[in-house]
């Protein structure tokens, strides 16, 4: 385990705390909270730096806001709060050069203090951006909440100095640059400010800290490979353990993900294709750099994980209304498959918006009461495989199967308590393990056929390469054909291409919403939440 204790602004400290990119498991951080300028910390690291300490991971944001200085029996500052205060004895000096002579002294005894520990030292170069980005998406002039223009570069250039001079006086100190490409995020799930960036941030900031210290921790940090021509990026899949960053110079117009789907025959498609079928899954990218890691090193810190006997792993939630829990009575299980994600999410490089889309956040509150929510993500491929076997994942179902059967034990349900529900990809994955496990199930216009995907919309999930069965409907009906369980099929027989799919199906009780204004897939659940609802209450009140 390496320990890492944090220093500064929470931009930092989110390089491995937050960052959503963080997939290794050998970090323990510990923060020393609160905005303290390097001389006021001097006096306290014997007090707040643990023993075991291995990697200081520190910025000189508080230098560059709050640093103050006494000189003369006066205190120098950079602090807009303190100047506007007009006190007498507090003046923000315009001889820079005299107040940074000052300030290098004590930076000089901050870094030799744990080089003497022989503790690794790593210096993040964060910059105030001044754009900020919605959803990580549509850079724009950061709003009023922000601190002005003038305040950002009077900010920026005391961190550029700065740096400069541990740069030149302190070789062995590492630094983190900070990429153009990191802004700040308006909608960041924490909170909108200058220390709350978006994606391209946080995988970026998260690589080049793993890539500085990996000299001095060989085994416990992730090895990056960075490749550039399609041949070694062919060559890099082929080797299973390593992550690898392609800097994707094929198509600058749109996004990997947006031109594979548009071109058949485009370098990106391949890529993303093969990628899958070596086991990798896409997982982030900064600038036009993306990142690549094999399917068994995903982690995200907000899903559980439930180890299968074969060694992979599930990732869910299992999130619960408290308010609608009854520990008196019987609990009963809705296990959600995931459909494939919308909006921006649909072109994500982060492969948790992907695969795990966040839909009906609300849907506990529709269920009667005592109702356990279990979402599956579907961590396979570019976009999922459908819950279903794949040619790099030939166990997915038995590990899936006993993931199902170790949560009806595990929070002990009666079996005719439990219905799997989902729509689209989920709703075919929710139908299969119907089938499979002889449960109960609510499914929207469920893609059982894979063929759908691929000849209506271009192979939107990029399921052709990786899939072993593109046509569910005999698997299905074999079971279901036989099964007491109780099936429900939502669709519209004016969505052609996927109603006489449904029309295959045997052993299933088929509705109809019968809306001539939906003539999409897509349109088919937004359109019929309350038919939804209904159904999957009614198995669950058993009548």
């Amino acid at each position: 385990m390496i320990k890492v204790l944090s220093f500064g602004c929470p931009a930092t400290k989110d390089i491995l705390d937050y960052n959503p990119f963080n997939n290794n498991r050998n970090y323990s951080l510990t923060y020393h909270k609160g905005y303290q300028a390097i001389p006021e910390l001097n006096l306290l690291l014997d007090e707040i730096v643990p023993d075991s300490t291995n990697v200081v991971l520190f910025d000189f944001v508080s230098e560059a806001m709050f640093g103050t200085v006494y000189q003369n029996e006066k205190v120098t500052t950079r602090n807009f709060w303190i100047k506007n205060w007009g006190s007498e004895q507090v003046y923000t000096s315009t001889d820079f050069e005299a107040t940074f002579g000052i300030w290098k002294k004590e930076v000089a005894k901050f870094i030799q203090y744990f080089l003497e520990k022989n503790i690794v030292l790593v210096l993040n170069s964060f910059r105030f951006s001044p754009e900020m980005v919605i959803d990580n998406e549509n850079p724009q002039p950061t709003s009023k909440e922000y601190p002005t223009i003038e305040k950002q570069e009077y900010y920026n250039q005391f961190l550029q100095k700065a740096e400069k001079y541990v740069e030149e006086k302190f070789p062995q100190v590492k630094i983190i640059k900070f990429n153009q490409s990191s802004k700040v995020e308006k909608n960041h799930p924490i909170k909108a400010y200058s220390f709350y960036l978006n994606e391209d941030y946080y995988l970026d900031s998260f690589v080049q800290f793993e890539t500085l210290i990996k000299e001095r921790f060989l085994k416990d940090v992730t090895d990056y490979n960075h490749v550039t021509s399609e041949e070694e990026i062919y060559f890099q899949m082929g080797k299973k353990n390593y992550s690898f960053l392609i800097q994707n110079e094929f198509e600058k117009t749109d996004n990997m993900l947006v031109t594979a789907w548009k071109k058949n025959n485009s370098v990106e498609r391949k890529i993303l294709n093969e990628s899958a079928l070596g086991d990798y899954i896409l997982d982030g990218k900064y600038g036009n750099t993306y990142r690549f890691i094999p399917r068994k090193s995903f982690f995200r810190k907000e899903l559980k994980e439930f180890i299968t006997a074969s060694g992979n792993k599930i990732f869910f939630t299992d999130r619960r209304d408290e308010v609608r829990m009854k520990s008196e009575t019987s609990k009963k299980i809705v296990f959600y498959f995931m459909p494939i994600s919308g909006g921006v999410d649909w072109r994500s490089a982060n492969a948790m918006n992907r695969l795990m889309p966040y839909y009906f956040k609300n849907l506990s509150r529709s269920l009667i009461k005592n109702t356990i929510i279990i979402r599956i993500a579907d961590i396979n491929g570019v976009r999922g495989s459908g819950y279903t076997n794949s040619y790099n994942y030939e166990n997915y179902e038995s590990d899936l199967s006993e993931f199902i059967e170790e949560m009806i034990l595990r929070y002990k349900v009666n079996r005719k308590d439990v219905v799997l529900y989902g729509v689209s990809k989920g709703g075919a994955g929710g139908l299969f393990y119907a089938a499979k496990h002889n449960l109960n199930s609510v499914t929207v216009d469920p893609l059982i056929s894979k063929n759908y995907s691929i000849n209506y919309e271009n192979d939107t999930y990029l399921f052709h390469k990786i899939s072993k069965d593109l046509d569910l409907v005999p698997i299905i009906n074999e079971k279901l054909e036989f099964l007491p369980a109780h099936n429900y099929v939502i669709g519209n027989h004016y969505v052609k291409e996927t109603w006489d799919e449904i029309l295959r199906l045997k052993g299933v009780q088929i509705f109809d919403i019968d809306d001539e204004t939906v003539k999409i897939h897509r349109d088919i659940s937004p359109n019929c939440v309350p038919e939804q609802l209904m159904l999957i209450n009614r198995l669950l009140l058993n009548i």
